[in-house]
């Protein structure tokens, strides 16, 4: 080996390392929140030559930039974070970033915390973009300024941050502090049975069960597997954030949040 690919491959090898070290991973972070702070402008001149998809809601959005990596860093982020919300029995749900009051605009809901009040929201919020870099998870994203910022669960997952950093991050009080025993509400998670493992592999005849969805589900009871011959994903509607962190760690693809 000579000396150029002595110091070729001994770069690669120390980028592929600090990538998959703890610092790599809070770069990795940084960089996705950065990128959704800025996509939406480097990318409103494209929009008009995409191609234009429904979301669950039925609204038009157009076709999302997400890649592979993308998704495979969330999930990353998923199992390093193992801390369960142990709230209540049945969490409280805060009804301030609850997509009833914006998803007739948009099918997203809102940051957690947000002013309920569509009209106040918006004369408080200055679209800084301060709680998209302030995301650690690049969950929150940006759609033309009458909007605001935004969630889309089945993109980017919230992570339910103990601290809440988005909401720390604004100045403008359109996010407001939860109350300790109160969780964000985005949405309802569900299940398309037909596509989940557990369904095809009881129809294989195959023993393994998969149970990621409820491994890595971090609100306590929301989901559940059903016990019998084939163990089904079950939901409660009560319990569920619509988060989306179990539409990240599925293997399938069996699992999506709606607006409720």
């Amino acid at each position: 080996m000579d000396r150029k690919d002595f110091f070729k491959t001994g770069l690669k090898e120390s980028a592929k390392t600090l990538y998959n070290s703890k610092i790599g991973e809070i770069v990795d972070r940084q960089l996705q929140s950065f990128s959704n702070l800025l996509r939406p402008i480097a990318a409103e001149s494209e929009n008009l030559n995409k191609p234009v998809i429904k979301n669950q809601t039925n609204h038009t959005i157009t076709e999302s930039n997400t890649t592979p990596k993308d998704k495979n860093s969330q999930i990353k982020a998923i199992k390093n974070t193992k801390t369960k919300q142990k709230k209540a029995t049945k969490p409280k749900t805060d009804p301030r970033s609850h997509t009833d009051s914006f998803s007739f605009q948009t099918g997203y809901p809102r940051p957690p915390g947000s002013v309920r009040d569509l009209d106040r929201f918006k004369q408080l919020c200055t679209d800084c973009g301060d709680c998209i870099i302030g995301c650690p998870y690049g969950a929150i994203i940006r759609v033309p300024t009458e909007y605001g910022p935004v969630m889309d669960p089945n993109l980017s997952a919230c992570m339910l941050c103990e601290d809440y950093p988005c909401i720390q991050s604004c100045d403008e009080q359109a996010l407001l502090p939860l109350p300790n025993d109160v969780l964000p509400k985005f949405g309802q998670a569900v299940l398309e049975p037909q596509i989940c493992l557990n369904i095809n592999n009881s129809k294989t005849k195959s023993s393994e069960t998969c149970s990621l969805c409820v491994d890595e589900c971090p609100v306590e009871d929301a989901i559940e597997l059903l016990s019998g011959a084939t163990p089904i994903p079950f939901i409660t509607a009560d319990h569920c954030t619509g988060c989306g962190i179990c539409v990240a760690v599925c293997p399938t693809g069996a699992l999506h949040v709606t607006s409720t």
